[in-house]
């Protein structure tokens, strides 16, 4: 038998000798709900709840999250719309129990003013199993939408779910 030119053995023992490269986690199945509290500069402070879909691609300490939300919000006139946010967040592991994340899309509200630019920052407290079977974390973020002549800051706190 004849033997492997010594270059090719180098390559190969470096390919044997490597760990395995990081592989992405993909989770479809995530989700968040949260209080918020909307603060317009027009007037027409709203508190309400909020729900959103987050599919999250991890890697490591890293992570690319989505966030396709509603809410139910007031106007500065006392009406109320329904309001859409589609984001996409990039999420640091700073502690193995605490990350930061932040990002920004649009948010649309409906009826009421249309779908204007939107930055957020999260900070994720994250249980290191799961709460009774089913909460993954806690969270607080802050965000900033920019509609025009009514800038509206928004505030939030609630828990991250799995299914």
């Amino acid at each position: 038998m004849r033997a492997l030119p010594p270059v090719a053995a180098l390559m190969l023992a470096a390919i044997v000798s490597v760990p395995a490269i990081a592989r992405a986690e993909i989770s479809f199945f995530e989700f968040s709900a949260n209080g918020l509290y909307a603060s317009q500069s027009a007037g027409g402070n709203s508190t309400s709840g909020q729900v959103a879909w987050n599919p999250t691609m991890g890697i490591g300490g890293l992570a690319i999250r989505g966030n396709l939300g509603v809410t139910y919000l007031k106007s500065s006139f006392d009406s109320h719309f329904a309001a859409f946010n589609y984001q996409a967040f990039l999420k640091w592991g700073v502690l193995p129990t605490v990350s930061i994340e932040g990002g920004g899309g649009l948010e649309t509200w409906v009826d009421n003013g249309g779908s204007h630019p939107i930055i957020t920052g999260d900070l994720n407290f994250e249980f290191p199993g799961k709460l009774f079977s089913l909460f993954d974390r806690n969270f607080a973020g802050y965000s900033r939408f920019f509609l025009t002549g009514n800038g509206t800051n928004e505030f939030r706190a609630g828990v991250g779910f799995s299914i």
